[in-house]
């Protein structure tokens, strides 16, 4: 019941920022409309000048989420998103203190609207652009490969058991129990002895062994964190494309795994 208040309440809130930004910008598109014709713009124009408002609050919504769920610096982005804001303002408070004749149409001299107007679009497309131009890059700690049972090193003098069958004691009783099959002996492996195809572990085709877990890690710089900042071991190891064991091990090597909490009692 709670989770589904909160989900209301989210709802009702994103749509109500939606439509008090979508009445902002469309009353200074009026406005803008209005001031570009004036100062000596085409229709067309106007209706192009008057659109880089919404374009770059747009497009800077859009940075301002990327750069969050990658963990670089919004402000680039915030400033954007002002300028673009601003300019809406702007065009709002010079619609109403310009002079109006008898038809409600703006009277005087543009002035130092003209070049102004002509010159908006040039650097609204120099603001939005420079959201992709300059974007920081993701930063990617450097990763060590953590130490794998196959990698640790094995002592000379330590001799390796080799399963072996053991020789069958047959007796002239022809029981059940004769029949049963015997249970394997284990018994030292000389030390100048090479292990076998057999002998050695082999992984599953499943697990990814041609990247080593540095290799791993740099695919977790686009996983959203959880609020505690840790990332979950199932979404990590769908990231990674590994089993959650590897999961595991490279998230607490990184510090990015939830701790687990001892049992009570």
């Amino acid at each position: 019941m709670a989770l589904n208040l909160h989900r209301a309440e989210h709802a009702a809130a994103a749509a109500l920022l939606t439509l008090l930004c979508t009445g902002m910008f469309a009353v200074a598109a009026v406005h803008t409309i209005e001031l570009a014709v004036w100062a000596g713009q085409a229709r067309w124009a106007a209706y192009v000048v008057a659109g880089t408002g919404e374009a770059m609050a747009t497009r800077a919504f859009l940075e301002i989420r990327h750069r969050r769920r990658t963990g670089v610096s919004t402000r680039g982005a915030v400033a954007v998103l002002a300028a673009s804001i601003g300019f809406s303002g702007v065009m709002n408070v010079a619609a109403a203190v310009i002079g109006r004749d008898s038809a409600g149409q703006l009277t005087g001299d543009a002035g130092a609207w003209r070049p102004i107007i002509a010159v908006w679009v040039v650097i609204a497309f120099a603001l939005a652009g420079s959201l992709h131009w300059f974007r920081p890059a993701v930063p990617v700690p450097a990763a060590t490969p953590a130490a794998t049972p196959d990698s640790a090193p094995v002592p000379e003098d330590t001799p390796t058991a080799v399963p072996v069958p053991a020789v069958e004691d047959s007796t002239p009783e022809d029981t059940p129990a004769d029949h049963a099959p015997a249970p394997l002996a284990l018994v030292p492996r000389p030390a100048g002895d090479t292990p076998t195809s057999e002998d050695t572990h082999t992984p599953p085709a499943s697990e990814d062994t041609d990247r080593t877990d540095g290799d791993l890690y740099t695919l977790l710089a686009d996983v959203p964190r959880d609020q505690d900042g840790y990332i979950s071991v199932r979404r990590a190891a769908t990231a990674m494309g590994c089993g959650k064991d590897r999961a595991q091990r490279i998230l607490t090597a990184h510090g990015l795994a939830r701790p687990r909490t001892a049992a009570a009692g």
